[in-house]
């Protein structure tokens, strides 16, 4: 599959396929994505996403690669998951819409119940909201419906990970080199410690009425 997406910056063309990122090319999108040195255990956990990937998506300009992202399937009681393993922009291709036209699509192939991520970011939060209809955990409220609890509880399990909240996720420090704001969002950071490397697993429904 070739897509055209077309910058709003400029007249240029960028092509999404179907296929995974160079590796060297991904280690150093992830480096500038996350704001970190390019060392062994950046390199490693590139490579372990890659690896555990079941579907992917990259985006070239120039045959130059500039985003890529990658997915996992899950299945639960409550419906089919898609899992976002990770999506990277490159810095100059960042808030032109790139990563949601990606998971937008990802969405149409998959044809999920639920889209469900893990982050650190309020900017990667805010993004989820415009994604999905309804996005879990709330800012402003705890409520949480059962298919909710059971779509993160069941990509938890698969992660290593917990429910809404993992706790020191990253070995207690974080992902990022600089915290990602968001002016809307401040609230974020009250329901994980970005220091301590918390990060916080959102899920989204996708459709109007998903509740079981």
């Amino acid at each position: 599959m070739h897509v055209a997406l077309q910058e709003r910056s400029a007249q240029q063309a960028l092509t999404m396929e179907n296929r995974a990122p160079d590796i060297d090319q991904a280690i150093e999108l992830t480096a500038q994505g996350f704001v970190r040195p390019i060392d062994e255990e950046l390199r490693q956990d590139v490579r372990d996403h890659l690896e555990t990937g079941d579907s992917f998506y990259t985006v070239t300009k120039n045959n130059e690669e500039v985003a890529y992202a990658i997915f996992c399937n899950y299945q639960s009681p409550a419906g089919k998951i898609l899992y976002l393993s990770g999506v990277i922009v490159e810095e100059g291709h960042q808030r032109q819409g790139v990563s949601e036209y990606i998971v937008q699509q990802a969405i149409v192939d998959e044809a999920p119940d639920y889209l469900v991520f893990r982050t650190q970011s309020a900017r990667m939060y805010a993004a989820g909201q415009k994604m999905v209809n309804e996005l879990y955990p709330k800012l402003d409220s705890e409520d949480m419906p059962f298919d909710v609890r059971l779509v993160g509880l069941s990509v938890a399990a698969a992660q290593n990970s917990e429910f809404p909240v993992t706790k020191k996720c990253y070995g207690g420090k974080p992902l990022y080199g600089q915290r990602p704001t968001h002016p809307n969002h401040a609230a974020f950071y009250e329901l994980c410690s970005f220091a301590e490397g918390d990060a916080v697993l959102c899920v989204g429904r996708l459709a109007l009425s998903a509740e079981h």
